[in-house]
């Protein structure tokens, strides 16, 4: 939260009042849509995640990582497309009409959600072979590659997209990486569970730019 208010008083420094009222239009739709998987995340998958490490320890966790993935994430792709095909009327009911600009914006931070979600459908796995350290770790990846990403399209002149696009890269690269790190301890996805993710990014991709 705090790298992301850092990088919010850039832009705004940068782009204008104008721009950063889009850029908040679209960071909160997009973070609503994603709280819909947090919160079953949180209030279901970790609940269900310590009582199979209770009782078959990592392996099991393992395996219930890998068995809520593929609905998880199909939900998701679905969910984020919805929201980026409907990101108009979604902006008109819960802004106005004058934010129709904030679609483009919407397009990428949603792409960025998507590879948020997850990130933490993944990670919910490290608890068992990693724990808190593991955990830990693939958190800090999320500010750091978002911080890293905005500064790279700061400097390629991406204007009031740059943040937008920085959002969609960090959770791309955070996920990659997260997946990475977890394959490392024993707790990875399958190569199908990471084909899925790769077609759910591809398939959002394809539409983002019909959003804007």
């Amino acid at each position: 939260l705090g790298v992301l208010l850092i990088l919010r008083t850039h832009f705004l420094r940068a782009n204008g009042v104008s721009a950063n009222g889009l850029l908040q239009a679209a960071l909160a739709v997009s973070q609503q849509v994603g709280a819909l998987f947090y919160a079953y995340l949180a209030s279901y998958a970790l609940g269900r995640i310590a009582s199979a490490g209770a009782v078959g320890g990592p392996s099991a966790i393992r395996d219930y990582t890998r068995r809520q993935w593929t609905p998880l994430v199909a939900a998701a792709v679905l969910v984020v497309a919805a929201a980026m095909i409907g990101a108009w009327p979604l902006l008109h009911l819960l802004y106005s009409d004058r934010f129709a600009a904030a679609r483009e914006m919407m397009g990428y931070t949603l792409v960025g959600e998507f590879g948020r979600v997850c990130v933490q459908a993944a990670a919910v796995g490290s608890l068992g072979p990693g724990g808190g350290r593991l955990w830990f770790r693939i958190g800090l990846g999320q500010p750091l590659s978002l911080a890293a990403a905005d500064v790279f399209f700061a400097a390629a002149d991406a204007g009031p997209l740059s943040l937008p696009r920085a959002y969609a890269a960090s959770g791309v690269v955070t996920f990659l990486v997260g997946a990475w790190m977890m394959s490392h301890a024993g707790s990875g996805l399958r190569p199908r569970d990471l084909l899925l993710a790769a077609g759910g990014l591809l398939a959002l991709l394809a539409i983002r730019p019909l959003v804007g």
